[in-house]
């Protein structure tokens, strides 16, 4: 099971974030692109997380981890047909770079936004904490002091 922290102190501050990663993403184009179908990509890639951002309720997070994703996508893309003739939004590596730290900073932000019930904040605390799953038994066997190679696999011996 992922873990996302809910209602995260900081989720205010990652939302305001998000905000102005969305505005970076309609004014970078305008102003630094020559390429008008980079632009209305971009725009309308931003409108998601805006939209996220005013009128999210308890699923912005989705938003922004989506738009993150697909602007990651968009880069490597961009990087894939970068000196080809397909290279139809006229990206650069400069271009690709913002994209992956847009894209970096708004899954971040979908990270830190999810928001829930006091008890479903407890459920999931208590779910971290209290190391159920294979994962956590492993780590347990091999992080007690005890621990010797024949007791992790008997046919080390």
């Amino acid at each position: 099971m992922f873990h996302f922290p809910l209602n995260h102190p900081l989720s205010g501050f990652y939302r305001g974030v998000a905000a102005i990663v969305a505005v970076l993403m309609v004014a970078y184009p305008l102003v630094l692109s020559d390429n008008g179908t980079f632009t209305i990509v971009m725009i309308v890639a931003a409108v998601p997380v805006l939209l996220g951002v005013f009128f999210g309720r308890d699923r912005h997070h989705f938003l922004y981890e989506l738009a993150g994703g697909f602007l990651i996508l968009l880069g490597m893309a961009g990087l894939l047909v970068l000196h080809s003739p397909y290279n139809y939004l006229g990206q650069s590596v400069s271009s690709c770079i913002v994209l992956f730290l847009l894209g970096s900073v708004l899954l971040t932000a979908g990270m830190y936004t999810k928001i829930g019930t006091a008890e479903q904040a407890a459920a999931e605390e208590a779910y971290r904490t209290s190391g159920s799953g294979r994962v956590a038994e492993a780590a347990k066997v091999i992080s007690a002091p005890h621990t010797r190679a024949e007791e992790l696999d008997p046919g080390l011996t």
